[in-house]
């Protein structure tokens, strides 16, 4: 691993990586065979376009809304991770004639598994995540998008294509994501589910100090290095799949 100064927080750690790494992420088809290779300045440079897009669309940062993730393709998960962690924003208000400032935090994301087949499990399932979050916000391609709305249309929600798009288009509005905003070391990164087997699944909330004193660890007792290489076949809704494999290759500079 190249000598660098530990970072605070998940978006100091991939700047980092975008400056200095030759190494990134690959992905196989299901021959075996790569079929889709970016490095880690291409994930830093996407992930600020589309956290743009996530708070232009009109997700809220700061708790306000969790943006409920579900996809097949393991890019559009790791990607949207980044871009919930980048969207950071702040909210002025006018107290006085003065304006007042306050640090506002990033969207904390929720990865789930792909829905269940049967319908009435689907219509449960995300019931309960609206009763757990409050106002989350489901994002996924249209096909997704569009069974949700059918089964709960109360649920809010936003295609993956038009975020997307949202990307692509230079807008006047310029959030303040990552890195003119920086966040704070305990601010929640991402919620995981836990099983549910003994009713409803729980969210436990994960943290950039987690994360990062997790992958430190995991790196010492490794001994992962830069030419260490990282085989992933669990989804990303699974915590082992974020910081085993994803955020340690990255803290180990490795693909």
């Amino acid at each position: 691993m190249k000598n660098f100064s530990l970072p605070c927080t998940l978006p100091d750690l991939l700047l980092e990586r975008s400056l200095s790494s030759t190494a990134g992420i690959s992905f196989l088809d299901n021959d075996g065979f790569i079929a889709f290779t970016t490095t880690y300045t291409s994930l830093y440079r996407d992930a600020q376009d589309y956290a743009r897009s996530l708070l232009i669309s009109g997700i809220e940062p700061n708790g306000i809304n969790v943006v409920i993730a579900s996809f097949d393709y393991h890019y559009d998960h790791i990607l949207l991770f980044w871009a919930c962690i980048f969207g950071k924003d702040i909210l002025r208000y006018e107290k006085h004639r003065l304006t007042i400032t306050i640090r506002s935090a990033g969207i904390p994301v929720c990865p789930i598994p792909t829905l269940h087949p049967e319908e009435s499990q689907r219509k449960l399932f995300l019931g309960h995540l609206l009763a757990l979050f409050g106002k989350p916000v489901f994002v996924g391609k249209d096909d997704v998008i569009a069974t949700v709305q059918s089964l709960v249309p109360s649920f809010e929600t936003r295609s993956w294509t038009s975020l997307k798009s949202l990307a692509l288009v230079q807008s006047t509005t310029q959030p303040f994501i990552y890195p003119k905003f920086r966040p704070q070391c305990n601010d929640i990164v991402c919620f995981m589910l836990t099983s549910g087997s003994t009713g409803n699944s729980k969210a436990v909330g994960l943290r950039h100090s987690n994360f990062l004193s997790a992958v430190q660890g995991k790196i010492k007792h490794h001994v992962s290095t830069h030419s260490s290489r990282f085989l992933n076949w669990i989804a990303f809704d699974h915590v082992a799949c974020v910081s085993e494999v994803h955020l340690q290759a990255l803290m180990a500079d490795a693909w």
